[in-house]
Formats: C-alpha cells, structure tokens, sequence
C-alpha cells in the first residue's frame, strides 16, 4: 500500500488576493499549485511555515475560505484528502493557541 503526501510551505499568503508581495501574487500562485497538486490527488496535504505573510488574522480568514469553497478551483479535487497544518514562528494568532489543525 502506498500513500502520497503532498507538502506546500511558506505561503506567505497577503490579506487580499490580488496583492503582491516581492514582485508575485501569492494567491495566485497557491491558486496554480492547488491545481497542481489536484492532478496528483494526494491521500494527505500538509501545510507548513508560514501561511500568512504578516500573520494577520485576516489573512488566515482568507486561507481558510479558499479551502472552504471554490476560490482555489479545483480546491474540490483536494478537499477528499486530509490536510493537516504545522505553522510557522510567524504566526502570531496560532503560536499561543496551539500549533497544528488536522482537517
């Protein structure tokens, strides 16, 4: 039996979507890596470092939305395996409330 594991890490994701950081929109390239990895259809999603560039909480808001519904086309394809998150020491909402959440 085998199981593929797929990691995305330091995301650094900015409040809103359209919003460049160092010269790259990084929803938009989270965007084209989600339909990288639905190609693959991993059994498990792991997601490390730092999701959020400044660690504002708005920021994780829109992380999670992008798992929760369709911005991340086709985020579906992903929803069957299970992620599970590992944050970064940027991080400030989730480093004092626990430091992982499986999904």
């Amino acid at each position: 039996m085998s199981i593929t594991i797929a990691q995305l890490t330091d995301t650094h994701l900015c409040c809103h979507p359209d919003a460049e950081l160092r010269g790259c929109r990084p929803w938009h390239r989270l965007q084209a890596v989600i339909q990288r990895v639905a190609q693959v259809k991993p059994d498990y999603l792991l997601l490390t470092g730092d999701l959020a560039d400044k660690g504002l909480p708005s920021a994780y808001q829109q992380f999670t939305g992008c798992w929760c519904c369709e911005y991340a086309h086709p985020v579906h394809v992903v929803h069957s395996c299970q992620w599970v998150t590992k944050y970064g020491i940027h991080c400030p909402p989730y480093r004092h409330h626990g430091s992982q959440q499986s999904y």
